[in-house]
């Protein structure tokens, strides 16, 4: 039996010896190799989803180009899921550098307008060099919040209160008694000025401001019997007085400026800068944020993508913390009508989730904070070399998620080729180049 066996072993030593060789590297090959794949794909996007079609004549807005291979990048509005975009970085990161670059480009590109809510002043020199309108509030000019601007009374009435609620919440949020008296007393204000909410053709004439409704509420005051309305009357007095009198009198001032002409204007830099408080601040800001909301949608959809303006906020803590803030309600709503918005902030938690979630693009560059690192990796799904990437990006360089329609893009490394220098809005784009659609498509193959 044993010299049977032994003969067998001989007469098939050839099919042992290639099967124990073939176990042996599929050993290797599984706790090995594959770790080590030199065919993995590199951390940079494809070019098929970063370089417009140059037969179709696809509009883009050239970025800059890839950390890994240096491919052009361009921001292709078509294939995004929507125009918004969330710029997040630390003082002296590139943060106004990279908006300041999206909106030239994309003027030059789409035609499209711009509007800056500017807190303090940063882009005010740059948009005079750049042919663009300051509107200086608080110095030159000033805005009356209960400016009417063709929209319907009775829409602006709600409007002022929902600001109102926002930037002074012990005000009113929790005292709905206040906020029907309130807006009793801005529709009476109205009324007196001769403005009709039946009649269109009153909408356009001179109307009242915060001084004249503090003026009714006094008179409610002398007239009403009841202990708890006098109350309240009382303090809805005390909190807004103080902003109808020298020298925060800003909201007893009539407007210089013409609302409906802010949305079609090119390139528009509303400064905040000289206003008194950051709560005013914040009330015009907030006003003027939902009048350009209704006033595109009055103006309606767009029957093809396109991109109509782009609404800049920088420092947004301040207009976009609130899930009930206008920012909220026009990054949601106003794809349709051809509106982005550029939200600019140092902290990633200043923004509501609602803005950030549904962003379609998000730059970030430098950060030194490792909690919010670690809340932006988990939130965009960043892998270990890139969280670790964000630790060591250099002025100019940014972490890049585009949110396409149709495919899913990885986030990578932009280093972003800003206007250079920043006395002209003249900028060549580098031509995109055949040869990455093949190594992408051998990418896609592997």
């Amino acid at each position: 039996m044993q010299i049977e066996r032994m003969l067998y072993l001989l007469l098939n030593r050839d099919k042992f010896r290639k099967e124990r060789t073939r176990g042996l590297l599929q050993r290797v090959y599984s706790m090995d190799l594959a770790g080590r794949c030199l065919l993995n794909r590199p951390p940079a996007p494809f070019a098929s989803n970063v370089l417009p079609n140059r037969r179709k004549r696809e509009k883009a807005v050239f970025l800059g180009f890839s950390e890994v291979m240096r491919k052009p990048v361009y921001w292709i509005f078509d294939r995004l899921k929507n125009a918004h975009i969330v710029v997040i970085g630390i003082p002296g990161s590139g943060k106004s550098t990279l908006i300041k670059t999206l909106l030239v480009r994309a003027s030059k590109e789409f035609g499209a307008n711009a509007v800056i809510i500017d807190f303090s002043a940063e882009y005010a020199d740059w948009v005079r060099m750049a042919g663009g309108h300051v509107i200086d509030l608080g110095g030159e000019d000033y805005f009356n919040i209960c400016e009417v601007g063709g929209l319907h009374p009775g829409v602006r009435v709600v409007q002022i209160v929902n600001s109102l609620s926002i930037v002074f919440p012990e005000l009113i949020t929790h005292a709905p008694r206040q906020r029907r008296l309130l807006a009793k007393a801005i529709w009476e204000a109205y009324k007196r000025k001769g403005i009709d909410r039946k009649d269109k053709r009153t909408w356009s004439r001179k109307p009242p401001t915060m001084k004249d409704v503090l003026k009714i509420l006094r008179e409610l005051i002398r007239e009403e019997e009841d202990a708890e309305t006098r109350r309240s009357l009382y303090s809805l007095l005390g909190k807004l007085e103080e902003y109808t009198e020298p020298p925060l009198d800003v909201l007893a001032k009539e407007s210089t400026v013409s609302l409906e002409e802010i949305t079609e204007s090119g390139l528009v830099d509303i400064c905040l800068r000289k206003l008194p408080t950051d709560h005013i601040r914040a009330l015009v800001a907030e006003t003027l944020i939902k009048f350009l909301a209704e006033r595109f949608r009055q103006i309606g959809w767009l029957e093809s993508k396109d991109l109509r303006c782009l609404l800049v906020l920088d420092e947004a803590y301040k207009v976009a913390e609130d899930e009930k803030c206008e920012a909220v309600t026009i990054v949601k709503e106003m794809r349709k009508y051809g509106i982005g918005v550029i939200v600019g902030t140092q902290d990633y938690t200043d923004v509501s989730p609602k803005i950030t979630s549904n962003a379609g693009t998000v730059f970030v560059l430098q950060l030194k904070d490792d909690s919010q690192i670690n809340t932006i990796s988990n939130s965009l799904g960043l892998s270990n070399r890139l969280r670790e990437r964000l630790l060591t990006l250099r002025q100019g360089e940014a972490v890049t998620f585009f949110s396409l329609e149709k495919e899913y893009e990885p986030p990578f490394v932009l280093r972003i080729s800003p206007i250079l220098p920043e006395k002209t809005v003249t900028v060549e784009f580098p031509e995109p180049p055949d040869f990455d659609y093949h190594i992408d498509a051998l990418l896609r193959r592997v």
